[in-house]
């Protein structure tokens, strides 16, 4: 792919060649000014863009089963550890970096993700705008994309309009987007975007492998790869005229993505109709209803990206990128109709508005490259240049103090005493009941833990196995000791046995049986636990 997008970014260099200083020998060349230069601007935007600290949110849910495998502390242990893996290949993939690079190389692998996103979408955009007969000014395209990814502007969106503007010109609906602060198998997502900007530029095999990467690393993707590839497939006949080609494309496809396909089918398989029906009910009513209930995610923030998406199809509806987001367009509101009129939880859990989450990104830019196009200068002057690098490097050092504040914070949270005493008296067995909130313990601690809400198992007796610990130890942990019964201590010991209680300043006044007190800090407790003999 280095290929295409070294052609577009050559092109910017070519933009000032009129005005071009000579450069030193080693820079002389246009594809070695190509690497350099995106090199440059791939950093700039991870830096704006600013990840998280690890181990943040989802990857205390995606990390666990290969951190587990990799022998982190006594994870292995872990009864979440040992369910079905919703994410195989990611989770392969974080053992072999954990086993050999080390753990700082996950902030490298998302940074490479956030360059193809970056370039893909300026492929994109010069493609869109070369349809217009028009030239896209990439300097000032490329420094347009950082600031409108950068933590700063997030920043000031959620703090002018709200939470729900944060993401706006970058993620799906119902919060589903590609990238994010936190490096997990969505953000794979970005092949997505990149399947589409090989598929303009002719590269079709290339472009439907793409798309395949995408679902392989993260199943949920299926859908999205599928409605993509049959859509370029499509295209491939009305071009050639001729099966054999498209064929072997839907064929290719279908290939690479057969393996995770059947073991998604195993995964998501019914124990048994009511089984499954709970199950489903569970994740789609109590879990994640932010992401699977029309109402709870259809708000003033998705109505202005659902018109910033039509408004990408009529800027496009003469280009050749039109049928590449109108079909998916079309499917997901066809689907999400369908959904909603029948209520089928199959489809609800499928997700259609999900397709969105390429949709938006996508339609962002062609409204940006376009109007860039329209009304400045393909050759960027000198002046725009320097004022455009600036804004990107503002914008790059506002994403570093972010990293660091947020790095601060976590470093200083109040959790961090008991997860250093964790850590340095963590012995096989060790099994620790949590309040279900509290989701970095485990890969903080190194330690298995009885439950939290925040990761979950997506096998259907799993889930019901999830579902009733999480409600039993949200019974109690209650915010005042005098409605906590310690009856609920030996039943809960009996679903998995745990070895401590971990107590926060709630529950500061609990006295039950079988508790006895290891470690105590200002914010939590921490009691070895032992069972009384007629529990």
């Amino acid at each position: 792919m280095l290929e295409w997008w070294a052609a577009d970014y050559t092109a910017s260099v070519n933009d000032t060649s009129n005005r071009r200083v000579k450069q030193p020998g080693w820079l002389a060349d246009d594809r070695t000014q190509a690497i350099v230069g995106h090199f440059l601007w791939a950093v700039v935007f991870a830096l704006a863009y600013a990840q998280a600290p690890l181990f943040t949110s989802n990857q205390n849910q995606y990390f666990l089963h290969a951190l587990a495998r990799a022998g982190f502390g006594q994870l292995g242990a872990d009864w979440l550890a040992n369910t079905l893996d919703p994410t195989p290949v990611f989770s392969a993939l974080v053992w072999l970096t954990a086993t050999t690079l080390g753990t700082w190389a996950f902030y490298l692998q998302y940074g490479l993700l956030m360059g193809i996103y970056l370039f893909s979408l300026l492929a994109l955009a010069r493609t869109v705008a070369a349809d217009f007969g028009r030239q896209l000014p990439t300097v000032p395209f490329l420094g347009a994309v950082v600031v409108l990814h950068s933590a700063a502007f997030r920043y000031g969106l959620a703090r002018l309009a709200g939470s729900d503007w944060e993401y706006l010109f970058e993620a799906g609906l119902a919060g589903q987007r590609l990238l994010g602060p936190v490096y997990q198998p969505s953000t794979f997502g970005v092949f997505l975007l990149a399947a589409i900007a090989l598929f303009l530029r002719g590269r079709a095999f290339p472009a439907v492998a793409c798309a395949a990467l995408a679902a392989i690393v993260h199943p949920t993707y299926l859908l999205s790869a599928a409605v993509l590839t049959a859509t370029m497939v499509a295209l491939e006949w009305q071009r050639t005229q001729r099966f054999a080609r498209p064929i072997g494309l839907g064929a290719a496809a279908l290939l690479l993505v057969l393996p995770i396909t059947l073991y998604t089918a195993r995964l998501f398989a019914p124990s048994g109709p009511e089984t499954w029906r709970q199950a489903a009910e569970v994740l789609i009513e109590f879990r994640i209803p932010h992401h699977t209930q029309l109402s709870q995610w259809l708000n003033a923030a998705a109505l202005v990206q659902l018109a910033l998406l039509s408004l990408a199809l009529a800027l496009v509806r003469r280009s050749k990128l039109f049928v590449l987001l109108a079909v998916p367009a079309a499917t997901a509101l066809g689907l999400t109709i369908v959904q909603q009129v029948t209520g089928d939880l199959r489809l609800t859990l499928l997700m259609p508005w999900r397709l969105s989450a390429f949709l938006i990104p996508a339609a962002s830019t062609v409204i940006v490259g376009i109007g860039l196009a329209r009304w400045l200068p393909a050759s960027a002057n000198r002046t725009v240049t320097r004022l455009t690098w600036a804004v990107a490097g503002l914008a790059a050092l506002a994403g570093v103090g972010a990293f660091v504040l947020l790095l601060q914070r976590k470093q200083q949270a109040p959790y961090q005493g008991v997860v250093a005493h964790v850590r340095a008296n963590l012995e096989p067995g060790d099994n620790y009941l949590i309040p279900p909130n509290f989701q970095d313990f485990r890969l903080a601690a190194r330690a298995p833990a009885f439950i939290d809400f925040k990761s979950i198992p997506y096998q259907d007796q799993q889930v019901l196995t999830w579902y009733d610990r999480v409600r039993r130890a949200q019974f109690f942990y209650r915010d005042d000791p005098g409605l906590v019964s310690c009856e609920l201590l030996p039943t809960l010991y009996q679903m998995g046995a745990f070895s401590h209680v971990l107590l926060d300043d709630d529950l500061f006044g609990l006295e039950c049986a079988g508790l006895a007190l290891e470690y105590a800090d200002d914010h939590y407790r921490l009691m070895r636990y032992h069972p009384p003999a007629d529990g």
